[in-house]
């Protein structure tokens, strides 16, 4: 049978998820490889740390991470062991960052896309703890600290064939537009005036695109991106520079006076703002033809837990079909035939990753934006990890149509119970699958033409 699979890896990585996925079009003969990053901040290490406990924080709570630091020689076997078309960093943190440059290490990168974040903010992320920074991947110290002051220039260097970094968003695209567009990258660059003030804090243009979407394989990824001001940054910044200050300050980091009023902005920065820096880049997945039209289309999908010790590749191809197949025969999995709803006809195979999005703020323009996809979505990534200061309520009741809902996070001990009882509550559709230190979740499938498919029966 010709038909387009599709696996949905999830694993837990420093109080995050990594969720590599891979669309094989067995027709054409030819795949997409992904992986979407995402992990908070605020993390284990640093709690650990405080309270003088390094070697807990190494040892004991680094799911797929080694006592360097670095990811595992498994886990990075498993990611790189193909050629990646896109990674998505959902969040510009010293761990996003790191993995990202593991992977450029290891395997070629086609498409980059991560938030854009201002200088002072990436200064903090280079600076960060000095002590666990000096630890893990030491042997790299110098190249990640480029990466994360330049993104754009080393990602380039590096041999990344397209750099897209988010500020602000495209006008919504809608379903009927996804199913009627051409393969294709659709971004468009950042406002005019945006890009004046970006150019002012790099010292130099970069092109900093709004979030659009990328249609290949009939799989389209559909990107919005959330941060904060940069107009406003930059004001802030002019409270402790002059223009040509803040420029020499940045060209000269060994002048003690400039590292004086650095560190004083610095500071202030975070005395203001906070330790995190609000930038997210939320992600949809899911097939591009999504509403049946002319010839039916049927498929599956097969959600599965699986211990370290049964972990896979992500990535698929014609051999990765027949593995996956004996897979889902051989192991226990729960089983959806049918992929439309009854009341709309509308495929049902999309993921959307939330990464750590704040639910608060932003729920009402990630509702208008992504109208339509709801009923098209079958797996949610909980939003803000464990963070119940970001989570909304309402969410899990902002849903459309029946059917089992997957709802996938990173559940250990810090993970606020109100969550996961929101979630239960909006409906006996909604189901809960924790990714941890021990456990990892597959989510994989396959859609051809309805024809073929009576044919196997």
């Amino acid at each position: 049978m010709k038909a387009l699979y599709y696996r949905y890896l999830f694993e837990n990585v420093e109080n995050g998820i990594i969720q590599a996925g891979s669309i094989y079009n067995e027709e054409k003969d030819c795949g997409v490889n992904y992986v979407y990053l995402s992990g908070n901040p605020v993390s284990s290490t640093k709690r650990n740390i405080l309270s003088g406990s390094m070697n807990d924080g190494i040892n004991g709570g680094f799911s797929g991470m080694s006592e360097s630091g670095a990811l595992d020689e498994n886990t990075i076997d498993r990611l790189s062991g193909a050629p990646i078309d896109l990674v998505v960093v959902g969040e510009y943190t010293r761990t996003c960052i790191c993995i990202l440059y593991t992977l450029l290490k290891h395997t070629t990168i086609r498409t980059v896309i991560m938030p854009y974040v201002a200088p002072i903010y990436r200064i903090l992320v280079e600076q960060g703890m000095p002590e666990p920074w000096e630890l893990f991947w030491k042997e790299d110290n110098e190249e990640i600290a480029s990466l994360i002051r330049q993104p754009y220039h080393v990602l380039k260097d590096m041999g990344v064939e397209n750099v897209y970094l988010l500020y602000g968003n495209c006008p919504p695209c809608s379903l009927d537009a996804v199913q009627n567009a051409r393969e294709g990258s659709y971004f468009e660059l950042a406002d005019a005036e945006d890009l004046e003030t970006i150019k002012i804090m790099e010292r130099e243009y970069i092109p900093v695109v709004k979030a659009g979407c990328i249609i290949e394989n009939k799989w389209v990824f559909y990107f919005s991106a959330y941060g904060m001001d940069v107009t406003e940054l930059y004001q802030f910044t002019r409270r402790y520079y002059t223009k040509e200050g803040y420029d020499r300050a940045l060209r000269h980091p060994e002048n003690t006076q400039y590292q004086a009023g650095m560190l004083r902005e610095l500071e202030a920065y975070k005395k203001t703002y906070g330790l995190e820096a609000y930038a997210a880049v939320i992600m949809y997945a899911g097939p591009a033809r999504v509403k049946e039209s002319g010839s039916k289309i049927d498929g599956a999908m097969y959600e599965q837990s699986f211990g370290r010790e049964n972990q896979c590749s992500p990535y698929l191809d014609a051999g990765g079909t027949v593995c996956m197949l004996k897979c889902i025969q051989r192991n226990d999995y729960g089983m959806l035939r049918n992929q439309f709803t009854r009341e709309s006809r509308t495929l049902r195979m999309g993921v959307l990753f939330l990464g750590n999005v704040n639910m608060h703020k932003n729920m009402e323009e990630i509702l208008k934006r992504y109208r339509g996809y709801g009923k098209t979505v079958r797996i949610v990534s909980i939003p803000g990890n464990e963070d119940v200061s970001k989570w909304n309520p309402e969410f899990p009741w902002k849903f459309e149509g029946e059917g089992i809902r997957y709802w996938v996070g990173n559940i250990n001990e810090r993970m606020d119970t109100k969550i996961l009882k929101d979630i239960l509550l909006a409906g006996s559709y909604n189901r809960i699958i924790g990714v941890n230190e021990e456990y990892g979740c597959c989510l994989s499938g396959y859609m051809l033409d309805g024809e073929e498919y009576q044919q196997l029966l």
